[in-house]
């Protein structure tokens, strides 16, 4: 068997945190009175630091109170004027300041965009900042893009580790199981016997056989059960990568969707797109707000982890798991099963030259074969052993684990994910920002549609653009007020096709 590689994890896997993690890791956190924790270090933290933890919750419920008290008054604004002069005359007072302008001393509706601006400038104005919340969201898909590569990469290198500590496990029981079929064979073997000549020897092949079979059995403690345990967290993150797509494509799409539309109803100039608008727009924001306030706290939470991931996983353990782990995440000290792939490989050693000494011995003038029978199934069964043990030579080195680790780890959840999610989330705020604005524009611009002709808007926002020109109508007599008679009449009303 080989001998396990040792050295400095170090240096084998030289590893520096991203810029945009440490930067998130620096967030400053606060407790529920709203005071700082001053605990960044998950390290120091441990898993029942209680203002550790607070300070990391309270991060998505300080994202959510801000974008909800946003679109509380949004809705409010919206409230206010479309219903503020359904109310009595004293509510009124208390909506003047976002109805102004909509309606004249007498209650009754003046012309909007008479006083607020043109329609085309308003149009275009929700235009842009549409056309920016879409720029803004497609942003959101490098991040999107990145955190499902970092699934990936994850959940493939785990699968790697899996299979290979299993094939470690698996090869210790083999070794176990072929002990005890050994050991059947001969207690067969010796019950037939003519004489109890080769009893030393049989017993001297139950003590050999016996290490062999502990030496399986410590292949299996010293893997223990961490390929269950990576076959669990592997099956929770394909569950996490499930609910990571509804949770972060929902919003993305939503958003696109509802800005798209909006484009739609400010050039074709529909009242009723921007009035929906308006109404998937609050859905859309909310859960915009909502993603937020999951992203936010968990890719804060990482960045923690990512300062320092090794240390943070071997923290966690303890004892003789805590050695197996750190041999095979940092290649430090021996291979936790190479004690009992040494045993069993001595084991069979002697057990095949034991083999070698019984054939060629005699017995009262009689050989083995001749007192008990053929050893050969017995020889057969040793060179099988031996093709298990020398194969687990590919899989007992630390590189088997350490470089899936790293790829899992170091480039996977803290290169991928965890970058990922702080882009997904700074989008989202941006993007929802950005409808949030395109929202307001658009309650201004859909109630001056159809409010008039654009002959109308233009004489109105421009008074005298259609005044005559000097002279233009020097050509019309100016009537002549003489009442009694029809000549009177006719020059009052002027001849037939005189203006």
């Amino acid at each position: 068997a080989q001998s396990a590689m040792s050295g400095s994890g170090d240096t084998l896997y030289p590893y520096e945190p991203d810029s945009l993690v440490e930067n998130v890791h620096e967030f400053t956190r606060y407790d529920q009175s709203f005071q700082a924790t001053g605990d960044n270090d998950i390290m120091s933290a441990g898993n029942d630091d209680s203002r550790y933890v607070e300070g990391i919750y309270m991060l998505g419920v300080l994202a959510a109170m801000i974008g909800f008290l946003q679109i509380l008054l949004y809705m409010l604004w919206m409230f206010c004027r479309c219903f503020c002069y359904c109310l009595c005359k004293c509510c009124r007072c208390l909506c003047s300041c976002c109805c102004s302008g909509d309606k004249d001393d007498d209650g009754e509706k003046e012309e909007a965009a008479f006083t607020h601006g043109s329609v085309t400038g308003w149009r275009r104005c929700l235009f842009l900042f549409l056309l920016i919340t879409m720029a803004v969201g497609l942003g959101g898909l490098d991040g999107d893009t990145k955190v499902s590569n970092g699934f990936t990469s994850v959940s493939d290198a785990m699968e790697l580790i899996s299979d290979d500590l299993y094939s470690l496990s698996d090869a210790g029981g083999d070794i176990y199981d072929t002990s005890e079929e050994m050991r059947s064979f001969l207690e067969g073997l010796q019950a037939q016997c003519s004489t109890d000549d080769a009893d030393d020897v049989f017993e001297e092949f139950y003590g050999y056989l016996d290490d062999m079979g502990n030496g399986g059995q410590e292949m299996q403690d010293g893997v223990g059960s961490i390929p269950d345990d990576i076959d669990d967290a592997q099956s929770q993150m394909a569950d996490a990568d499930g609910y990571r797509q509804i949770a972060t494509g929902v919003p993305i799409a939503a958003v696109m969707v509802i800005a798209f539309l909006g484009c739609l109803g400010a050039c074709c100039s529909s009242k009723c797109m921007l009035r929906l608008l308006s109404f998937f727009g609050i859905i859309s924001l909310v859960a915009v707000v909502a993603a937020v306030a999951i992203e936010l706290p968990t890719s804060v939470l990482l960045s923690d982890i990512c300062i320092d991931p090794d240390a943070v996983v071997l923290d966690n353990f303890s004892g003789s798991t805590l050695e197996t782990i750190e041999f095979y995440i940092r290649c430090v000290g021996e291979s936790p099963v190479q004690d009992g792939v040494d045993t069993a490989s001595d084991s069979l050693d002697l057990v095949s030259d034991l083999i070698t000494e019984a054939n060629e011995a005699e017995y009262n003038g009689q050989s083995f074969e001749d007192i008990c029978g053929s050893l050969e199934p017995l020889s057969e069964q040793v060179d099988d052993t031996r093709v298990i043990i020398e194969n687990i030579g590919d899989v007992l080195g630390c590189e088997v684990v350490a470089d899936p680790w790293d790829k899992a780890i170091r480039t996977g959840l803290c290169s991928e994910i965890t970058p990922g999610l702080v882009i997904l989330w700074a989008t989202s705020v941006a993007s929802g920002e950005m409808l949030f604005f395109s929202l307001v524009i658009g309650a201004f611009t859909w109630r001056r549609f159809g409010s008039a002709s654009q002959e109308e808007l233009d004489e109105k926002l421009l008074p005298g653009r259609f005044a005559p020109t000097p002279g233009q109508f020097q050509s019309i007599a100016p009537p002549q007020f003489q009442y009694g008679n029809k000549q009177a009449e006719m020059t009052r009303r002027g001849p037939p096709g005189q203006i």
